[in-house]
């Protein structure tokens, strides 16, 4: 009897619900309690899937033109091979799916703190006065202030965004150069040293 399959709908929403919210590949395996093997298996054959999948289908469509039973079984035999495939490259495309909306996600906030100007704190203040005028009547007057704080550019954010998006042309370059006094050569100095001799195990006498 063939074991039951993990690569179940629930799994696999799982595994893209994970990646959506901006969690790694390996997360996402964990998130859905599958193996990380187990999800780049999945993976592997939903890219084959996709390789092969409209060469396949255009196969299909030329043996199902054709008549007589031998084209028909072969038409029947494509057509399951096809269902096999077809759920794991639609799998993967999902995955690179969930992926691209974590990252325009991430980046729109990321562009968001580097321009600044958004709303991070709201007062409103409303200020009822009354006026009794000669004649007797109450007149109430109602201002309302709305003071907001809004959040400053945030350089930090850019940098953030350039050292990893074009790291090649902005990605730190950090090192670290060991020197002696004044740029010249570090020196060394040997405090002592000792040398311990192997002890010799002395043979009992006969």
């Amino acid at each position: 009897m063939a074991r039951p399959t993990k690569f179940t709908p629930e799994i696999r929403k799982k595994v893209t619900d994970a990646l959506s919210a901006g969690n790694t590949r390996r997360a996402a395996a964990a998130y859905a309690h599958i193996g990380e093997s187990t999800l780049e298996e999945w993976v592997t054959r939903g890219r084959d899937g996709l390789s092969k999948l409209p060469v396949l289908e255009a196969q299909l469509e030329i043996l199902e033109a054709k008549r007589g039973r031998k084209a028909a079984a072969s038409a029947e035999a494509l057509r399951s091979e096809i269902a096999g495939m077809r759920p794991y490259a639609e799998f993967v495309e999902s995955m690179a799916d969930a992926e691209g909306e974590a990252e325009a996600r991430y980046v729109a906030a990321l562009a968001s703190a580097a321009q600044g100007g958004y709303v991070v704190r709201k007062n409103t203040t409303t200020t009822v006065t009354e006026r009794t005028l000669r004649s007797g009547e109450v007149v109430k007057t109602t201002k309302t202030v709305t003071q907001e704080a809004n959040a400053p550019k945030d350089s930090k954010a850019i940098t953030f965004w350039l050292e990893r998006r074009r790291h090649r042309e902005f990605g730190r370059r950090d090192s670290i150069a060991l020197t002696g006094e004044d740029g010249g050569p570090v020196k060394t100095q040997v405090i002592g040293f000792e040398i311990v001799a192997p002890a010799v195990q002395q043979e009992d006498p006969e």
